[in-house]
């Protein structure tokens, strides 16, 4: 048997259903920052594990350590950073990804 809740009664009679009520689309995942580069502060760029923190920051290694460190986007790198990417090719890896 349906409880009244689960029909949309209330205390008084019938609940009546509004715009906020109907259930939002599912948002599409975001994993695109996992597929874009990223850089070290100093402008090197790194291509080993990575995660999200709650803020939207991202950090090296799959999970948080002491010694996880902020990854950047290239926009958001000082301009000395950028011109160290642009002239060095270098890329740090994490050897721990498998």
């Amino acid at each position: 048997m349906y409880s009244k809740k689960k029909l949309g009664y209330a205390k008084g009679g019938p609940v009546k259903r509004t715009a906020t009520d109907k259930k939002a689309p599912a948002k599409k995942s975001s994993s695109s920052w996992k597929s874009k580069n990223h850089y070290l502060k100093d402008g090197t760029i790194w291509d080993g594990s990575q995660h999200a923190m709650p803020n939207g920051q991202l950090h090296t290694n799959k999970t948080h350590t002491k010694t996880s460190k902020r990854l950047y986007h290239f926009r958001d790198l000082s301009k000395s950073a950028q011109v160290k990417t642009k002239a060095s090719k270098v890329v740090l890896t994490d050897h721990s990804k498998k």
